[in-house]
């Protein structure tokens, strides 16, 4: 874009896209929210113009300011960014959108959640089809039809990557899929952490007391990263029976983690009887 003549504001806007692509909505985030018509357009070509660092840069960006504020509405952008090359720019607009409202999209996204060649951007939208889940237990409506969203996600279940496995599990937890079920007893059962820490997210979510005793039998867990989800899940199911291990969690609190004492302190809160 030439620098001569008068420019509006957004006009240098655009330009500061290029200077500085990392900051620039931290300094116009009004500026870029809720855009339509002309200056999408620009936007567009402006964008066009960027290296693929420049483009990351920009739509990372751009993601952190949607996490931070529900004020500005940067949907638009992320509609682009969805369909461009760069799997990592794909990634962050679906994360952009996942507490936005997604019904012009919403193909998109079931298409992404299956077939990305980008694992980030895949697991980026399926935790949209995990919002869709929450909302239709909620009774909210979804902006796709339900059988098609269960087929969806059931097929995720049997995914080849195990990161898309885990994080279709924890968006279909909603359900009472019977092969959620049995994918959270084989998890809790296992030695993977990674798919340990996936089963308890599950839980959180479900809120099924199904695996209460596992529940409490991992709060103690050698690993302290699930031992931390295992607390918190235990303070989201409410369950009385871990009071005593989180009393005794908490009365070591300057001989454990922040992390682990912000958890145990969330969870007897949580569970809330008198003691607590």
């Amino acid at each position: 874009m030439s620098k001569k003549g008068t420019r509006t504001n957004f006009e240098n806007v655009l330009l500061e896209i290029h200077e500085d692509p990392g900051n620039v909505f931290i300094r116009h985030p009004r500026m870029l929210s809720h855009l339509s018509g002309e200056k999408l357009t620009k936007l567009r070509e402006e964008l066009s113009g960027l290296d693929t660092r420049q483009k990351t840069a920009f739509y990372n960006a751009m993601c952190d300011a949607a996490e931070e504020s529900f004020e500005y509405d940067f949907t638009p952008i992320a509609a682009l960014g969805i369909c461009d090359e760069n799997g990592d720019v794909r990634a962050a607009s679906f994360r952009a959108f996942l507490t936005e409202d997604t019904e012009a999209v919403s193909g998109r996204i079931m298409d992404a959640a299956l077939n990305d060649p980008c694992e980030e951007a895949q697991i980026a939208a399926i935790r949209i089809l995990g919002q869709y889940m929450y909302d239709e237990e909620m009774e909210d409506p979804i902006p796709v039809p339900s059988e098609e969203l269960h087929q969806t996600l059931e097929k995720l279940l049997e995914d080849k990557k195990p990161a898309v496995r885990r994080r279709a599990l924890i968006a279909y937890a909603p359900s009472e899929s019977r092969r959620v079920h049995e994918l959270i007893s084989g998890f809790l059962a296992g030695n993977d952490k990674e798919e340990i820490i996936a089963a308890l997210r599950a839980i959180r979510i479900s809120l099924n007391e199904k695996w209460n005793k596992s529940i409490l039998e991992m709060i103690n867990h050698e690993d302290e990263d699930i031992s931390i989800e295992a607390v918190m899940t235990a303070g989201m199911l409410q369950l009385r029976e871990a009071l005593p291990v989180l009393f005794e969690i908490l009365s070591r609190f300057d001989r454990i983690s922040p992390e682990m004492l912000t958890a145990a302190a969330d969870a007897v809160a949580e569970i809330g009887d008198e003691s607590a």
